[in-house]
């Protein structure tokens, strides 16, 4: 399936029930571009907490009972991304690849339907608790790279730290670098380029290969 923009919808409000007429797409088929079919495929057990917006922009909020599953996406139907906002499931289940299927199931979504990229704000690092926020080295496994502003801070960063490398990829293929950012990473507004042969997805396969 495939979105297209027009600008004689600016503005249109987006719920589920105007959902058909002004995407041309059921809610069900939004909500694939979140990528929660990568771990659940009955829509009947995701409740809808949120789907709501102004066209060309839409929030979804969902939650998934059984692994705890608290979920919030922001969609851009016109900048052609989507923003994945929140990603959190019960302590019980994490670590157990759910955001790699989930990744990869809206990597091919968002591909089909025309997006162009995965964005988000990789929430961690040394000022906050790991086990509840650990974005900056979950995004960082999973091939995002730095964006706008935070290729500077970054950048910035491995100055500050002596690191002769110049990506994250570089820093995340060796011991020391990667249990430095673990420690000591920040947070960072990061990006998934959704090309075929983007560095992204050449970084998102050297994870699956080594499981780093």
């Amino acid at each position: 399936m495939e979105f297209s923009y027009s600008s004689e919808l600016l503005n249109k409000h987006i719920t589920p029930k105007t959902c058909k007429d002004v995407l041309q797409y059921s809610v069900e088929e939004v909500i694939a571009l979140t990528g929660i079919y990568g771990i659940e495929k009955s829509f009947k057990n995701i409740t809808v907490v949120q789907f709501e917006g102004y066209y060309p922009a839409l929030t979804i909020s969902i939650t998934l009972d059984k692994i705890g599953l608290e979920l919030i996406r922001r969609i851009r139907f016109d900048e052609r991304y989507i923003y994945n906002d929140k990603f959190k499931v019960r302590e019980e289940f994490r670590q157990q690849g759910h955001a790699l299927r989930m990744l990869e199931n809206q990597i091919d979504v968002a591909t089909s339907s025309g997006f162009d990229d995965l964005r988000c704000w990789a929430y961690g690092g040394a000022h906050v608790d790991p086990k509840i926020f650990c974005g900056h080295i979950i995004w960082a496994k999973l091939g995002f790279t730095p964006f706008d502003r935070s290729i500077e801070e970054f950048a910035d960063w491995l100055k500050l730290n002596k690191r002769t490398e110049t990506t994250m990829q570089q820093l995340m293929s060796t011991d020391n670098g990667r249990e430095l950012w673990n420690d000591f990473g920040t947070d960072l507004l990061v990006i998934f380029n959704l090309s075929k042969k983007s560095k992204n997805r050449i970084a998102l396969k050297a994870y699956k290969d080594t499981k780093i």
